[in-house]
């Protein structure tokens, strides 16, 4: 499958569409009520998150194009920096400047709140999507992990 974007008539894009590689094909087309901030297809490609302007994170089935839930995020629209773990399970993202938000995608619940000092420049997410490193915007560093309750 691959996936092209629609814009309308205001230019922000709201469409997805998902075409067959071997046929050509057009399998399905996602219709969204806000623009589309990013796409994000998890390593064994049967599930797709897709962020929007409107606050909602939504995973749909890549396959078929129905979507398994949905959430409402707490960004803002001026903050579009969205961040997914390698292995599918949480969203990061910044909410109000200095609170990180960890969202545990499985449960369509926030997993976990860290608040800084001051308002955050950046975040990074280590390739095994273990530690999270955040960034302040006078240098000071933060070395979070994500730890699994057991």
């Amino acid at each position: 499958l691959i996936q092209t974007f629609e814009k309308n008539n205001d230019a922000t894009i709201r469409n997805l569409e998902a075409w067959s590689l071997e046929t050509g094909q057009q399998v399905y087309k996602i219709n969204l009520t806000g623009a589309i901030l990013f796409v994000q297809i998890n390593t064994d490609n049967s599930k797709m998150l897709v962020a929007t302007n409107d606050q909602y994170l939504r995973i749909f089935n890549l396959q078929t194009g129905h979507e398994i839930f949905k959430i409402k995020n707490q960004w803002s629209d001026a903050q579009k920096e969205v961040t997914i773990t390698p292995d599918f399970k949480e969203v990061i993202s910044i909410y109000k400047g200095n609170n990180l938000i960890v969202w545990d995608l499985e449960m369509g619940k926030v997993k976990a709140t860290f608040t800084t000092d001051n308002p955050l420049a950046c975040y990074t997410v280590s390739p095994d999507g273990k530690t999270i490193v955040a960034a302040e915007i006078f240098g000071k560093l933060h070395f979070l992990t994500l730890e699994d309750k057991e």
